[in-house]
């Protein structure tokens, strides 16, 4: 995605798979006719069949917490009537949400093979739940098929670019996100989608463009308006990020990847107080935030104040223990601290992940220096040498070895 932090988002329409959202697949709307009623429709129950009558009742079963029981009756109505699709549904939404992914996938494929071969959003809702299963060429094949069958659907459009951008099919998303533009030239989640499909490929002055048209349409678009922001940033036209930035903010208050990236470009247009001030609003939404811990670590360490810096890093590796930048930054901190053989280990971490860091190189041959072992540091500063040949500060240092 960018080196671009840590989400470039798209309109967060995936599949939630815990709580009641389990069940919006079926009762937000969908694809079959006779769904179970919504709780307080009051509708005439002379009008149901019992399968629907059971249906709601399971479903109120689930609301109340009573996920065995939901189960089994899910599970009775599916038995009897195997064609009834909105049971089906949830017995496979609330399987996959225990964790059960190969019987809910099955459920899936019953409705999207057997009883709905020709329903676009029954194949979509398969694609959905296989790429949750991580059979992604699966996944984006039945994404093909959902188009096929129905062209203007946006929602499979989406589900494929945001699968191909993981991919890394990046040509082939863009294929798909340019057609979708022609196709649906009013949506502006589409065009939120565009942006993303250019910022991925580094085109972020055109995807600034997609992102303002999807804000004409829709200027309430939280996630297009913080995509702009990222795309600002990158081109360091920083004032307007931060506008977008806070703009996507005011849309979504608990918005934490805008109020990150929002202390990033703080950092950057030099305004450390208000970036700290965003990144620690980051963590008072997302405690796990790891990255804000770090840029929190990096604001300390531009400040002169290692020893907080040192604090910040160690958290963000107590979260993220292979988060290289913070076993660097951490090491680095220990060293300016005067604590070389602390540092040691945090350098030979990153080693282990990137061998041909020259500045891991360099740092960890001075710690090994300084810490009275110069046969073991002398391999690394000729590592780093090597790396780097100009470097008259690794030269420097291999010749204070040999005096």
């Amino acid at each position: 995605m960018k080196t671009l932090l840590p989400s470039l988002s798209f309109c967060r329409v995936s599949v939630r798979w815990g709580g009641l959202a389990l069940l919006a697949l079926v009762l937000g709307g969908g694809v079959t006719a006779g769904a179970a009623p919504r709780a307080g429709a009051n509708p005439d129950a002379t009008a149901l069949s019992p399968d629907q009558i059971e249906h709601a009742a399971a479903v109120e079963d689930f609301r109340a917490g009573k996920v065995s029981e939901a189960e089994q009756a899910f599970r009775a109505i599916v038995k009897r009537s195997p064609g009834y699709v909105p049971a089906r549904y949830d017995l496979a939404a609330l399987l996959i949400g225990q964790g059960r992914l190969r019987e809910g996938v099955a459920h899936y494929q019953f409705i999207a093979t057997k009883l709905l071969p020709e329903n676009a959003e029954a194949q979509r809702r398969y694609a959905v739940v296989l790429n949750r299963a991580q059979r992604v060429n699966e996944a984006i094949s039945q994404l093909e098929r959902t188009l096929q069958l129905d062209p203007s659907h946006a929602k499979a459009r989406h589900d494929l670019v945001k699968i191909l951008l993981n991919s890394k099919d990046y040509m082939k998303a863009v294929s798909i996100s340019d057609a979708g533009v022609k196709l649906h030239p009013e949506d502006a989640s589409v065009h939120n989608d565009h942006g993303v499909v250019l910022m991925q490929i580094g085109k972020p002055q055109e995807a600034v463009e997609s992102f303002n048209q999807a804000v004409e349409l829709d200027a309430q678009h939280a996630d297009a308006q913080y995509n702009m922001g990222l795309a600002l940033n990158e081109q360091w036209r920083l004032e307007e990020a931060i506008e977008r930035l806070r703009t996507a903010i005011e849309l979504r208050p608990e918005y934490a990847d805008a109020h990150y990236n929002l202390g990033k470009a703080f950092a950057r247009n030099g305004d450390a107080d208000a970036a700290q001030a965003a990144l620690e609003k980051t963590l008072a939404l997302q405690p796990s935030y790891y990255p804000a811990q770090y840029e929190l670590g990096m604001l300390a360490k531009r400040a002169g104040d290692p020893r907080t810096a040192v604090r910040y890093f160690t958290e963000a590796l107590r979260q993220s223990p292979g988060y290289v930048k913070a076993q660097y930054e951490l090491g680095a901190a220990m060293l300016e601290l005067g604590r070389a053989k602390q540092a040691i280990p945090h350098f030979e971490g990153v080693l282990l992940n990137t061998p041909s860091n020259a500045d891991a190189q360099l740092l960890l041959g001075r710690a090994l220096a300084l810490s009275g072992d110069e046969q073991a540091a002398r391999p690394h500063l000729l590592e780093a040498l090597w790396l780097r040949p100009d470097s008259q500060q690794v030269r420097s240092e291999l010749d204070a070895l040999n005096d």
